[in-house]
């Protein structure tokens, strides 16, 4: 790309497009276009239902030197009007050089046609739109400088689809080498707020920021259970409307994307059974929480009979201010009958793989189906990753083609010209569809290891000369002894950088959230060796009753034990008391360093490629005003065994045990995700007691919610007022 030698400047149309009357009456004097720092490629999230040459940051005082020949037609055409307008405002203005982009104009013109600037919705979960913001990132990347960097994206955003250019561009952030890697990146809630909020939010929002000086403005409430009414569904509205579950599930895929990447970030060491057991925990623990409101169980989706729940999710997509569509009870998905027959050839292809001990590669290599790589081969193929499925043609995508199905049962034909739901979108996870679709998928791994994992034998499960004396939890609150307390918590949240054709300053939403009191674990245990020996600690919370308070099915379980921590730890000779505080499971992410300001390079860096993490909110299930009683569950195995090798680009280790950890060529334990109850039990079996060996101990929990207790937003928490981030 040639960089071209008179630049022609803009500057004054991005002063004359949007700058708000508040804005005008204190301009500064004009100022010569300056260089481009790393933190300035930020601005290029601001407000993305903008065009990018309206004013950025905070105060609308930043503005990027636009050339005239990257503008749209429709803007050309007032050019000389809105320059006599804009002469006099002072911003500061970022340097755009003018690279000549007749040819990336050629290079995109197919994804202008398939994902026109304002119509469509762009899903990461659609391999084809995938594709195009991988395009786009690289776009990016192949930039020298941060003027040419910040060129290329200007230009993208103001002739291409701003979601999937932001997706492209966060990408393209994220993976640069040097000084890039030190500026902290907003988090995807911030600059598209309209996935995780309610479509009434906006309308009040934008008249507090009309109306209201900043520092008089109130917080604005999200709404809550705005789904459904009076419905078993809506019962469990804040775990599923929770943001940062939903944000939890986008910051996965972005870590594991479904092909279309290059293959470093795709074949991931165990991604296959990572995908399994990731999922199969979100329905574990959404399980807890229906048993505990009286809800029946999810049940796996059949394509064949209708969709007996109505979702309506109350979204709007800010840039095309138009909203998500609903689904009404009972929705049939059989109009649409090729992906339909395709799904079902898919599964019989699946399940005739499993017969035949193998599957076959499109040059007829047999691949053979045993242990743990099996699962990852078959997973791949299910999915399916067009990098690692062993082969996408014949094995279809029966996972992806099943959300495909569920984002257009609304509409399945397109007879109405409605767009995909949200079962078509990463970013949210809050249609029970959702769960039913990976009931269904879950059904489908647990059939390859009921065939070719075999139940553990006592052997496998034994630690010589280790056994676990006593466990329990404590409160760190009250210093109650197994007994948890969950509530209610408000966070408040800076969501000024997603609003549109708004007002300066911030602008604050409060969103209600479960929460509930740290506590720690506290496990005694006997190291009857001469010699200090290094253990693998595993805590699980099993359920077990279900929604009439009967006691659950041994299998459910074991297949559906909730992983709470797993961690090192040192045994002397002798007896060994293990402190272990909740904050501390890498489980979970630090939410709260993701919204505050960073000051050095290593916290940027580090905050911007660990995000991935079950939420800590979310970490302990709800429980109920009566109480819902628990087995918590303790496991020490010798970690010299499990361990795996460390990699030098090792990041950090923050939610590792269901999203590995970044920068790692391993997985960190050798063992399978969700080791001892990842297969089933051996027949003899019959009562968990039957189960345990002397490495193991299991004790009574029981969690109590006090629907009473609301607690303000604390700084401490995700999202508090005073760590919002803002460039």
């Amino acid at each position: 790309m040639r960089l071209n030698a008179t630049l022609a400047s803009a500057a004054w149309l991005l002063l004359a497009l949007a700058l708000p009357p508040s804005a005008a009456r204190f301009a500064l004097a004009p100022v010569r276009a300056q260089q481009v720092t790393e933190a300035d490629l930020l601005y290029l999230f601001d407000r993305p239902a903008e065009p990018v040459f309206t004013l950025r940051g905070l105060n609308r005082d930043i503005a990027f030197d636009v050339p005239v020949s990257y503008l749209p037609e429709r803007y050309k055409a007032v050019a000389t009007t809105l320059a006599a307008t804009a002469r006099g405002s002072g911003v500061r203005l970022l340097s755009i050089p003018e690279l000549d982009m007749t040819q990336a104009a050629l290079d995109f013109a197919d994804i202008a046609a398939a994902l026109p600037f304002r119509e469509g919705k762009y899903s990461r979960a659609n391999p084809a739109q995938l594709a195009y913001a991988i395009r786009f990132q690289k776009f990016f990347e192949a930039a020298n400088t941060n003027e040419e960097m910040l060129s290329r994206g200007v230009w993208a955003r103001l002739h291409y689809h701003p979601e999937v250019v932001l997706d492209g561009w966060r990408g393209a952030l994220s993976r640069r080498d040097g000084a890039q890697q030190g500026v902290q990146l907003p988090e995807q809630t911030q600059y598209f707020p309209e996935m995780y909020v309610d479509d009434k939010f906006f309308a009040k929002v934008r008249e507090e920021m009309f109306v209201v000086p900043e520092g008089q403005r109130l917080v604005i409430p999200v709404l809550r259970n705005e789904t459904q009414r009076n419905t078993a569904e809506s019962k469990t509205w804040y775990w599923l409307e929770d943001t940062h579950l939903n944000i939890f599930h986008w910051h996965w895929h972005i870590n594991y994307p479904p092909g279309e990447d290059d293959r470093e970030y795709v074949d991931r060491d165990r991604r296959g059974e990572l995908f399994v057991y990731f999922h199969r925990q979100m329905i574990a623990r959404l399980n807890a929480e229906r048993f505990a409101n009286g809800v029946p169980r999810i049940l796996p989706l059949d394509i064949h009979e209708p969709v007996a729940e109505a979702f309506f999710p109350k979204m709007t997509s800010l840039h095309q201010n138009r909203g998500y569509p609903g689904r009404q009870a009972n929705t049939s998905l059989l109009a649409q009958t090729a992906a339909i027959n395709s799904i079902d050839l898919w599964t019989s292809r699946y399940r005739t793989a499993l017969a035949q001990k193998y599957m076959v590669t499109p040059e007829g290599k047999q691949i053979p189906l045993s242990g743990l790589k099996g699962l990852d081969t078959i997973t791949n193929a299910l999915e399916a990753n067009s990098l690692l499925s062993p082969n996408l043609d014949f094995y279809g995508t029966v996972h992806n083609q099943l959300h495909g199905v569920m984002g257009l049962a609304h509409d399945p034909n397109h007879e109405n010209y409605e767009t995909i739901s949200t079962m078509s979108v990463l970013a949210t996870v809050r249609d029970t569809g959702f769960y039913r679709l990976h009931k269904h998928m879950d059904d489908l791994y647990e059939e390859y290891k009921v065939a070719y994992l075999q139940p553990y034998q006592t052997n496998e499960l034994t630690w010589q000369d280790v056994s676990i004396e006593s466990l329990a939890v404590r409160s760190d609150v009250s210093r109650a002894h197994n007994e948890l307390h969950t509530f209610w918590q408000e966070s408040d949240l800076d969501l000024s950088l997603g609003l549109a054709f708004a007002e300066t300053g911030r602008a604050y939403g409060r969103f209600r959230h479960l929460q509930h009191e740290p506590f720690s674990y506290e496990v005694q245990v006997l190291n009857k060796g001469l010699r200090e020996k290094r253990a693998y600690v595993r805590l699980f919370l099993i359920t077990l009753t279900d929604e009439a308070g009967q006691p659950l099915e041994l299998a459910y379980q074991q297949r559906y034990a909730i992983e709470m921590d797993r961690f090192e730890a040192t045994l002397e000779p002798g007896l060994n008391g293990i402190l272990r505080e909740s904050t501390a499971t890498p489980l979970t992410a630090d939410q709260d360093a993701i919204y505050t300001t960073q000051t050095s390079f290593w916290g940027a860096r580090r905050v911007n490629r660990c995000r991935c993490g079950w939420p800590q909110t979310l970490l302990v299930p709800r429980g109920n005003e009566t109480g819902v009683t628990y087995k918590l569950f303790a496991m020490v195995t010798d970690y010299d065994q499990d361990k795996q090798p460390a990699s030098a680009n090792e990041i950090c280790h923050d939610g590792w045990i269901l999203c590995g950890v970044p920068g790692s060529d391993y997985y960190p334990d050798a063992r399978a995700m969700g080791f001892p109850f990842d297969r089933a039990f051996r027949p003899e079996v019959k009562t968990l007691d039957d189960f345990l060996t002397d490495n193991m101990a299991v004790q009574d929990v029981v969690v109590k919610f006090d629907d009473t207790r609301v607690d303000p937003p604390s700084d401490l928490l995700p999202g508090g007022v005073s760590t919002s981030w803002m460039p």
